[in-house]
């Protein structure tokens, strides 16, 4: 039984993954949803399930790239990645989702 409470979008975005214990790796999102995403891991190092870790997605091209960051928790791993839970999540989230979706939609069209 899944616990989800918010629709996943298949979406596939570059993200860097930083977490403490061990440094900063690179991912590509399979699908975002406003309560977490499913990351597959382009290399070690990969962050153990229950690690706490922060996301930085990037908006935008060239010199109008920003990147905007959201602390995860990894709740789920397989053999082809993990899957995160949003934590930290404030009224700011949404919009920055939201933007991080809009901004990769045009850029794939």
């Amino acid at each position: 039984m899944e616990h989800r409470w918010s629709l996943r979008i298949p979406i596939r975005i570059n993200v860097n993954v930083i977490f403490a214990e061990v440094g900063e790796s690179p991912a590509v999102t399979r699908d975002l949803s406003l309560g977490g995403v499913f990351l597959e891991m382009l290399g070690p190092p990969r962050p153990p399930k229950y690690a706490s870790v922060e996301l930085l997605f990037p908006v935008g091209n060239g010199e109008d790239q920003t990147h905007y960051q959201i602390n995860a928790g990894v709740v789920r791993e397989t053999a082809d990645g993990i899957g995160l839970m949003f934590r930290d999540y404030d009224v700011s989230t949404l919009p920055m989702l939201q933007q991080i979706i809009v901004s990769q939609d045009m850029t794939t069209h």
